[in-house]
């Protein structure tokens, strides 16, 4: 971010603290895609992503008056993260979860670059066709329909193992194909 950049981040979040609702649109503008796309990388569900980032923005105006023009993009970032993790306390694990988040903690560095949208989704979505049409089948029942792992591998006759097998792989591809920049 600019010195500019700052100098406007600062001054939007001190006419916010007025309860000024055109300096809170900006600020919503300026950061909530790059929210979003920290969100979903960890929660992997449209819906859920963007549930966490409308907590936050009302947790913003909430607190609108005692929030600080320092650092106000760290502590958006540091909200995603704690909110994605709240997420996850609330929800049980299995171990796809797990390396997933394993593996974004590892890359966090990574995670922290802007990213476009449509780009990132475009390579998502050329990952997901270069999978194997089982993989691809498996990945989208889990990921895209929020189907549980017991049900995909009771309705396709294969083992819960062989699911999260085959989630890991998908997983993994999406990824490589993010970080080959």
């Amino acid at each position: 971010m600019s010195l500019a950049q700052i100098k406007n981040v600062t001054l939007l979040v001190r006419r916010l603290n007025t309860s000024d609702t055109k300096a809170f649109s900006h600020l919503f503008d300026m950061f909530w895609e790059d929210m979003y796309l920290r969100a979903f990388t960890l929660v992997q569900n449209e819906p859920i992503a963007k549930d966490i980032i409308q907590e936050i923005w009302i947790d913003v105006w909430n607190r609108r008056k005692f929030l600080h023009d320092k650092n106000f993009e760290a502590y958006l970032h540091k909200a995603v993260r704690n909110n994605c993790y709240k997420h996850f306390r609330t929800k049980k694990f299995n171990t796809v979860h797990l390396e997933v988040i394993e593996s974004l903690a590892i890359h966090a560095s990574r995670t922290e670059q802007k990213h476009n949208l449509t780009a990132t989704q475009q390579k998502v979505d050329c990952a997901i066709r270069k999978l194997p049409k089982r993989c691809q089948e498996i990945f989208k029942l889990s990921r895209q329909q929020d189907v549980p792992n017991e049900k995909i591998a009771l309705d396709l006759g294969i083992s819960k193992r062989t699911v999260e097998n085959q989630l890991s792989r998908a997983l993994k591809t999406i990824r490589e194909a993010l970080s080959a920049e």
